[in-house]
């Protein structure tokens, strides 16, 4: 007897659900207490198209595989024609006259083709909107105020036609008096309240060689005297030196060799650490006697506090106001050389930061007292080899006096943000973070300075002193610095009132921090108390401290070993949980036509392809950069920034994206190797989902262990990513049976309702949604949001880093940077890449491939800017 399709009847007295069309052959249930024949099985499954539920008791075990049936039955079945071409799938069925055998796989995707590329266009989309936040955070956040509009004023009076010219200048000694004059004017609209002690000292080879121009001192070499002085507890060799001097921090004047002061001597007389940087540039730099005086000034004033001024009680607040000297400055090709280009105008380094500060006391001045004083450190000579920071550290009589430092420095136009690059101190660096209001900034930079000697600041110089420092600097199109492009052109309201209302918070925040540090100890800071200058071979600074600024709002921070903690359980927590959730879903919903144990070894094979995929594309960036970038003048890209990462990224992500065509063209049954890479193509993306979480955990646990400050681009996809899946079970296995009225799981499938119950039917169009709006749920929250969380603070780190990696000369820096975060980028499509029918993803490497041709013939077309100096003069 044959089941009608639509009513009532048949030998295994069930009703057809109405409505129901044609059921294709994908699920056999096996009765309890006895198999059906094979007449029986197959007239139900031909009655009816679509799925309905079946309650638990009525299945006796659940075993899915994709099948092919072949075998005499009647009647005769069109199984290609009625039964979705012959795939089925099995729940421990034995009927007689029925053989069964592994099925080919067809579809590669739970997914309809219109919901495949559908949900890719939307996953393309995310990307987009997290490009247009980066863009916002990167170039915005910045807005006016009275205090950036007076700094910008004092920085325009003070840079005049030309800017600060040196250290050793009468431009900088001008620059001197004029802020002495603002600080004599603070002094009398608060009185009381503002208190200076200068340093100032006349420079010619006489004053600044001191005894080093006595007969008895010509033939002696210094530098190993300056080499021995950094220890801490020793003499100095009387035969290295004129005069043995033993290590005392407490003489006033400091330790020194060859010569002691006398009385009648007025000469300013150095040690011998700073002698040795003036004694080789003193034939080019210094005046000779007779010249006209020339005076090097330390400019020191504070802002009295209430609650007493003693040895680690007080905030220092530094900048210099010299600029670049003539041996660092390139000449453009081809310029005009009567065009002036002896010194860059310093105007972003450092002379915005001394603008700052000036208003910063100000603000302070004006207001009630803090219960700590604050110095400010307006010094010269930083650029001539921190010399004045020196002489501070050396002689001041407030040298001790500070506890917290604050550096203001600039590597870049002071129109945008500043960032914290660096700190010695996990205090120091975790202060900034809770009273900045706008904190930026990425611990990444603190390594950057330690292990690629990008320079020294003067914070190498207070850190001897055992301060908690941070050094502050404009980054932004660092190509202007050390060049005369770094003018008041380059400065903005904005970028001032952005650095001083965070320096200004942060000041009033530590001053009335309960948790007020002591000052380092050597045991914390290894070069706290050594007097040489040797600041170029300490060791770099490390606050410990892991920090990044989100949105240009707040600054997430934590210690060095609990970002490790953290990074690496999610780096194991993340694939763990993906599994745990794959096989909770198998066990109440599972999706049909899949098989869990080839979803996990899929998953294996997108590991290894994903892996590959990010060395190919480091490799396919860096040849992009020596071809195409490293071919045209260095300049081109000081105005075309955005299009040199556009092409390095796609040439990153392009790789990516064909190994997955690559993979989908692998023939399975050839070889162990092939059927592993296609083990992956299942009837739904779980794989590709796992393949990459466990390819971005995997370099989030070796970030754990070698540079934990990376992990952050990688954390949130880890971390969201299972949510994502968690939220897919979550749908399927309880918000659909519920919303449907019944409260049963999805592998609860009614074939054969029993009469009491109501089937649940689901028309075409309605599964349509259904499946749309739980992929695009997933992909919200597993791409889209570890997306925002992420790449605008990693496309801040290209955009600042890139010109820094351009002036260390790393020839493909850039390209292996750059390709690398692009295959990352293109990990967390693999889900959607995987959705697509081979013909679209074909298309989609095609269009990408255009793209790529279409960015390399801009970056060889668009012109250079040659009125700009050139960054280093590297390769202009």
């Amino acid at each position: 007897q044959e089941l009608p399709r639509q009513g009532s009847g048949g030998p295994l007295g069930a009703r057809a659900p109405a409505g129901c069309d044609c059921l294709p052959l994908r699920k056999l249930v096996a009765l309890q207490g006895r198999q059906p024949n094979a007449d029986e099985m197959l007239n139900f499954l031909a009655c009816c198209r679509r799925e309905t539920r079946l309650s638990t008791a009525n299945v006796v075990e659940l075993t899915p595989r994709p099948v092919r049936m072949h075998g005499t039955v009647s009647p005769p079945l069109d199984t290609d024609d009625e039964c979705g071409g012959g795939t089925i799938t099995t729940f421990a069925v034995n009927a007689p006259g029925i053989a069964l055998e592994e099925a080919p796989r067809e579809r590669t995707g739970e997914a309809s083709t219109p919901v495949a590329v559908f949900t890719w266009l939307l996953s393309l989309a995310y990307v987009f909107i997290a490009l247009a936040v980066a863009l916002s955070v990167y170039s915005g956040g910045v807005s006016g105020g009275e205090l950036g509009q007076r700094a910008l004023g004092i920085t325009k009076q003070v840079a005049g036609s030309g800017g600060v010219r040196g250290w050793a200048t009468q431009e900088a000694a001008q620059a001197a008096t004029f802020l002495k004059s603002e600080i004599g004017g603070l002094e009398l609209e608060f009185p009381g309240r503002v208190e200076t002690m200068h340093q100032h000292i006349p420079i010619s080879r006489a004053n600044i060689l001191g005894p080093f121009g006595a007969l008895e001192c010509m033939n002696i070499t210094i530098e190993p005297c300056v080499k021995d002085w950094g220890k801490r507890d020793g003499a100095f060799d009387g035969t290295t030196c004129a005069t043995s001097c033993p290590y005392d921090r407490s003489t006033p004047d400091g330790p020194r060799c060859c010569g002691d002061k006398v009385e009648s001597d007025t000469r300013f007389l150095l040690p011998a650490f700073w002698s040795d940087v003036l004694y080789a540039r003193a034939e080019q730099d210094l005046p000779q006697d007779g010249d006209g005086e020339v005076f090097f000034s330390n400019v020191v004033f504070r802002v009295k506090g209430s609650g007493g001024f003693s040895d680690g009680s007080a905030i220092l607040v530094s900048a210099h106001y010299d600029s670049v000297d003539a041996s660092s400055i390139p000449f453009r090709p081809g310029q005009d050389p009567n065009l002036p280009t002896d010194h860059g105008p310093g105007v972003g380094d450092d002379l915005a930061g001394v603008a700052v500060l000036l208003e910063v006391a100000r603000k302070l001045a004006a207001s009630d007292s803090l219960p700590r004083d604050v110095i400010f450190a307006f010094v010269s000579g930083e650029e001539a080899g921190a010399m004045g920071s020196t002489l501070f550290r050396q002689f001041h009589p407030w040298r001790n006096r500070p506890a917290v430092a604050v550096n203001l420095e600039g590597k870049g136009k002071a129109n945008s943000k500043e960032w914290l690059v660096r700190s010695n101190s996990g205090y120091a660096a975790s202060a900034w973070a809770r009273f900045a209001p706008r904190p930026a900034g990425f611990s990444f930079s603190e390594w950057v300075f330690a292990n690629l000697n990008v320079g020294f600041t003067d914070l190498d110089v207070y850190r001897r002193l055992g301060y908690h420092g941070i050094d502050l600097a404009y980054v932004h199109d660092s190509y202007v610095y050390h060049t005369p492009d770094d003018s008041v052109d380059m400065v903005s309201q904005e970028g001032l009132q952005h650095e001083g209302a965070n320096i200004l918070a942060f000041i009033q925040g530590v001053a009335q921090d309960v948790g007020f540090p002591s000052p380092l100890q050597p045991a914390e800071d290894p070069v706290v108390g050594i007097w040489n200058n040797e600041v170029g071979s300490d060791p770099g600074m490390s606050s410990n401290m892991f920090y990044v600024g989100m949105f240009d709002s707040w600054m997430w921070t934590f210690s060095v070993p609990a970002a490790q903690l953290l990074f690496g359980a999610t780096a194991v927590a993340a694939p763990t949980a993906s599994v745990a959730l794959l096989w909770y879903l198998w066990a109440n919903a599972p999706p049909p036509g899949a098989s869990l144990s080839r979803v996990i070894c899929g998953g294996l094979a997108d590991l290894v392809v994903g892996l590959c995929g990010l060395l190919i594309s480091a490799l396919a960036g860096t040849v992009c950069e020596w071809a195409v970038v490293r071919q045209r003048d260095l300049r081109t890209w000081y105005d075309w920034q955005l299009l040199r990462l556009a092409l390095l990224g796609v040439s990153g992500a392009l790789p990516a994206l064909s190994l997955e065509l690559l993979r989908r063209g692998v023939s399975s049954g050839v070889s162990l190797w092939a059927d592993f890479l296609r083990s992956g193509d299942q009837p739904t993306d779980h794989s590709a989902i796992l393949g990459y979480v466990s390819s971005v955990s995997v370099l989030l646990f070796a970030s754990a262990l070698g540079l934990p400050h990376l992990g952050f681009a990688l954390f949130w996809f880890a971390l969201f990513s299972p949510l994502g899946l968690a939220l897919e079970v979550l749908i399927k296995v309880f918000v659909m049976p519920m919303v449907s009225g019944q409260l049963r799981s999805e592998a609860q499938l009614e074939l054969l309702p029993i009469a009491e119950k109501s089937p649940i039917v689901v028309e075409p169009l309605q599964e349509l949604f259904v499946v749309t709006g739980i992929l695009t749920l997933r992909d919200l929250v597993g791409l889209f949001v570890p997306l925002l969380m992420t790449l605008p603070q990693v496309f801040n780190l290209i955009m600042v880093f890139s010109y820094i990696i351009d002036g260390l000369d790393m020839q493909v820096g850039n390209g292996a940077l750059c390709g690398v975060a692009g295959a990352l980028l293109f990990l967390p499509f693999f889900p959607a890449a995987r959705r697509l029918p081979r013909e679209f993803l074909g298309a989609v490497v095609l269009l990408t491939g255009l793209l790529w041709v279409t960015l390399m013939v801009a970056c060889f077309s668009v012109p250079t800017n040659t009125d700009l100096y050139c960054y280093f003069n590297m390769h202009c």
